[in-house]
């Protein structure tokens, strides 16, 4: 009844080798890299303690001891990379923006009122923010030695490109200023 097939012809082994290794064998094609970041880039530098705590809204949490890896994923040519800590007396924030500037970053700064003062500020954070440092009122040290480009608070938020109803101190008598010079109308 049933006819027993004892050999396969010629031909179709030929054809079963040829496709064979496409179907098994193809393990040579490379796995797909992702995107490299680039545009503004806010990168929050103190540890996760202080991070989970308060950070800047949509900031990146990027210990130091990590910052080769997370330079690696970020385009050195198109990449605007802005780093901060908690305040004026953390020199972390310096020190990661420096280390971008020698692994050829070619926008870096570093915002040194950090975590504390854009919190005084009003401006957007995320988390309880309930660590006492954040309520330690510090003036800007007068220095002029800068080894890399620093940023402030009022600059940052451009960048943003928030819309803060709360002004910020200086921009805020700008504001009025201009208010009274257009009859009322606040720009900025």
């Amino acid at each position: 009844m049933y006819k027993k097939i004892t050999h396969i012809p010629f031909y179709s082994l030929i054809l079963i080798v040829a496709l064979l290794p496409g179907c098994i064998w193809d393990t040579q094609k490379e796995t797909p890299q992702p995107a490299l970041r680039e545009g503004l880039i806010v990168a929050d530098v103190n540890s996760k303690k202080m991070y989970d705590d308060c950070h800047i809204k949509g900031a990146d949490h990027v210990p130091v001891d990590q910052l080769e890896a997370f330079a690696a994923t970020l385009d050195k040519e198109k990449a605007d990379v802005v780093f901060y800590c908690s305040n004026y007396m953390c020199a972390a924030s310096g020190a990661a923006a420096q280390k971008f500037m020698k692994l050829g970053f070619k926008s870096v700064a570093a915002y040194e009122g950090g975590i504390a003062e854009w919190h005084q500020k009003g401006l957007p954070t995320e988390g309880p923010a309930q660590e006492p440092y954040l309520s330690v009122v510090m003036n800007k040290p007068a220095r002029e030695d800068h080894t890399v480009p620093v940023i402030e608070a009022e600059e940052l938020v451009v960048k943003m490109g928030l819309v803060v109803e709360q002004a910020i101190d200086v921009a805020s008598a700008e504001v009025e200023i201009q208010k009274e010079e257009d009859g009322g109308i606040a720009k900025w």
